[in-house]
């Protein structure tokens, strides 16, 4: 069994962000209805986790955990490092917060929801925004090829 794993969904669990597992092959959660089973209670957590060792922890984004997500990729074609440079010379840069970066170079930053954000693919060339009615893969696995999802600052 993956401890660690657990351990981190735990942790998030611990902040009030419901977590539920995920397939590490496709990022699909693996609960029959999705986030929308996503919990804070440490026993189902625990069952999750010893049922799905090596499950990958999704936490739902809305009203569920009061999150939204700027989610930057880094692909071959929306290169969503530049747009966001793009965006801070225009209106700013983005505030100190949780911050997880992903093994392809990606950004997700964390923020308090607000009422009516939703999801939105394509804000920008490679800036996805996760609001109510969506889930983002937590920090606390490792993805492919071992390569580590981290947490770049915990503000």
């Amino acid at each position: 069994m993956n401890n660690s794993i657990m351990i981190a969904a735990l942790g998030y669990a611990a902040l009030g962000w419901p977590v539920f597992p995920c397939n590490p092959a496709d990022k699909s959660p693996l609960t029959p209805r999705g986030f929308k089973n996503a919990t804070i209670d440490h026993d189902i957590i625990n069952a999750w986790w010893s049922q799905w060792p090596n499950a990958m922890i999704g936490i739902p984004t809305g009203i569920a955990s009061g999150l939204w997500i700027l989610d930057i990729d880094i692909k071959e074609n929306a290169d969503g490092a530049a747009a966001l440079a793009r965006l801070e010379a225009t209106h700013g840069e983005l505030p100190d917060t949780y911050t997880v970066a992903s093994p392809s170079g990606g950004r997700h930053f964390y923020f308090r929801y607000v009422d009516g954000i939703g999801n939105r693919g394509g804000f920008e060339p490679g800036i996805d925004v996760r609001g109510e009615g969506g889930y983002v893969i937590a920090a606390g696995f490792e993805h492919g090829a071992g390569a580590p999802i981290l947490l770049l600052n915990s503000e």
